[in-house]
């Protein structure tokens, strides 16, 4: 039999999760065995491969669509509607179909006894332990819509850093696109009628020109080829930045270059400082809010940092304390308002203010992500030009002086 339980450790933190066993008391003395207290253990079901397992490769489910279950579950809630009813009625709601066999799943989890929470942390792939934290959290305290409203306005905070990030780079992806697109159309049409007549000259060409007469043969004359290697060599590329050594690079160069620098650090901060924020208001403690804060940061070095501050904490280092270790991270205003906060008992009041001067911040730079790289982007395409225009000249200057 399988079986989900929620149970204390010996620091007061809540541990979720599942464990087959024959019976339910064999589940209870495993976990004291462990040194667990058993808080909440009830049978569990699988989804079955009808409900869930065929419609997993139907569709995606997105940021957009999570947040409008939470908002619609949170009001659903707080208007006295039981938690198996309300799924029932969003599952009717929304128009994804995965998403709806999974909400259909998890109003049988919970009308059987399974807690929200619990049943949330079935689908580790759609809700992340921040959704079952939060869940567990308000479902102790007996008040689930209002932590629900609290991962309402995180959800809402990253789908709008989402927004605006994709509608910053619209423009220079779409240039590029065309500069690429241009550029292989005229190798492949233009170039070879203006390389042919160099080639006609019988003359000493300009070593410039030579690599550019022999670029635009390989285009021109293997088409194919040249197809096959880009693909190859951006396929490459992908599969580099997402293995383990290309991750570490990828996130380095984000904290070191500049004008990347700056973005990615002040994101990063924006969703610690918010995170934590809302985590400690819903009534969760500091430590297991640093472990679910720092799966939300988007860059390794920030989570490392931020678990090795939650394990100082542990031993009873203050929060302050343990980031002033990370000063290329954390800069010295943020620790020194988190200080200011801990010792005043307004820890929360400290983090939300400082996570919206950086959530400005963040908005400022998207405004003027464009104006930053469209300067790159001209000096990028005026020293390619620059180039193609020597190597087409410089040899008519070199015949034209000859004669």
């Amino acid at each position: 039999m399988d079986y989900s339980y929620r149970a204390r450790k010996k620091d007061g933190e809540i541990e979720i999760g599942e464990f087959s066993a024959p019976s339910r008391q064999a589940v209870v003395t495993e976990l004291r065995n462990r040194g667990l207290t058993p808080v909440h253990l009830a049978e569990t079901t699988r989804p079955s491969l009808s409900a869930v397992g065929l419609t997993a490769l139907l569709g995606h489910i997105s940021l957009f669509d999570k947040l409008t279950f939470v908002k619609n579950l949170a009001v659903l809630i707080r208007a006295g509607v039981p938690a198996p009813r309300a799924l029932k009625i969003l599952s009717v709601q929304t128009t994804n179909r995965r998403f709806r066999d999974v909400l259909l799943d998890l109003s049988k989890n919970v009308e059987s006894g399974i807690s929200l929470s619990q049943s949330f942390a079935k689908y580790p792939e759609i809700f992340s332990g921040l959704y079952v934290s939060l869940a567990e959290v308000g479902e102790a305290s007996g008040n689930l819509d209002a932590n629900l409203d609290y991962l309402v306005t995180l959800l809402q905070r990253e789908n709008e850093l989402v927004r605006k990030t994709k509608g910053a780079l619209t423009y220079p992806i779409v240039v590029i696109a065309t500069l690429l697109l241009v550029g292989v159309l005229m190798f492949i049409f233009v170039l070879p009628k203006l390389t042919a007549t160099f080639k006609d000259l019988n003359v000493e060409l300009p070593v410039m020109t030579r690599i550019l007469v022999a670029a635009v043969d390989l285009l021109s004359k293997n088409s194919f080829l040249s197809v096959v290697i880009v693909a190859a060599v951006f396929g490459g590329l992908v599969f580099f930045f997402r293995s383990s050594i290309g991750r570490i690079f990828s996130q380095k160069a984000a904290i070191n270059l500049p004008i990347i620098s700056g973005i990615t650090k002040k994101i990063n901060l924006a969703r610690f400082t918010l995170t934590l924020s809302m985590l400690l208001k819903s009534g969760m403690q500091i430590v297991p809010s640093l472990a679910m804060t720092y799966r939300s940061l988007g860059n390794m070095y920030y989570s490392d940092a931020v678990t090795q501050a939650g394990n100082g904490v542990r031993v009873g280092v203050s929060l302050s304390a343990s980031l002033e270790k990370y000063p290329k991270l954390f800069p010295t205003l943020l620790t020194q308002m988190i200080k200011v906060g801990e010792e005043a008992g307004t820890i929360e009041e400290m983090l939300r203010q400082m996570g919206e001067y950086y959530e400005t911040e963040v908005d400022q730079i998207m405004k003027n992500l464009s104006s930053i790289i469209e300067p790159i982007l001209m000096l990028i395409i005026g020293v390619v030009v620059a180039v193609m225009a020597l190597a087409l000249i410089m040899p008519i200057y070199s015949i034209s002086q000859a004669m």
